[in-house]
C-alpha cells in the first residue's frame, strides 16, 4: 500500500466519497461508535466501495499520523 495515496481522518474520507473520486478500500476502526462511522458506511455502500472494520493497531501500522479511526 502506497502511503502517499492514503487519506485518513473521518471528514477527509467523507469529502472524498462525496467528490466521486475512486477509492480502493476504506478501513474503519472497530471500536469507534457507530455515530462516527454511519455516514462513511452509508456513502461507501452507495458507491460500492468496500470497507472493513479493523483493530486500531492495524491503522497505526498503515500510518503513524492521526487517523481518527
Amino acid at each position: 500500500m502506497n502511503t502517499e495515496e492514503l487519506i485518513y481522518g473521518i471528514n477527509p474520507v467523507i469529502e472524498v466519497l462525496l467528490s466521486g473520486k475512486e477509492i480502493e478500500k476504506i478501513f474503519l476502526q472497530k471500536t469507534l461508535h457507530p455515530s462516527k462511522t454511519d455516514k462513511i458506511r452509508m456513502l461507501a455502500t452507495e458507491r460500492k466501495v468496500p470497507f472493513q472494520f479493523v483493530p486500531k493497531e492495524k491503522l497505526f501500522r498503515i500510518t503513524p499520523k492521526n487517523h481518527q479511526g
